[in-house]
């Protein structure tokens, strides 16, 4: 009976490579069925409207006719006191 002469040295090093390379399917396999559980409805993006902005207009009369809030304000013109809303300049910086 003839043996395969098989240097172990190589059989261990593609016995590490199969690993490896299955270890990272399954990883992958679980991460798309994870995914595929936990994520929601995918969301939708608001239509962009059309901003009319008159030359006196404030901060506070843009928000009013928008129906902003304070903090949406706040963020948008980078308002840091209350007394920013009475401002007459809507240019973003």
């Amino acid at each position: 009976m003839q043996y395969l002469n098989v240097n172990t040295g190589d059989y261990y090093m593609w016995r590490v490579i199969v690993s490896f390379a299955i270890i990272i399917i399954i990883v992958i396999s679980a991460s798309v069925v994870s995914d595929r559980l936990w994520s929601g409805e995918k969301e939708q993006q608001p239509d962009s409207i059309k901003v009319q902005i008159i030359n006196d207009m404030t901060v506070s009369q843009f928000g009013q006719k928008y129906s902003l809030s304070r903090p949406v304000l706040k963020e948008i013109f980078n308002l840091t006191s209350p007394t920013d809303l009475k401002k007459r300049s809507l240019i973003l910086e």
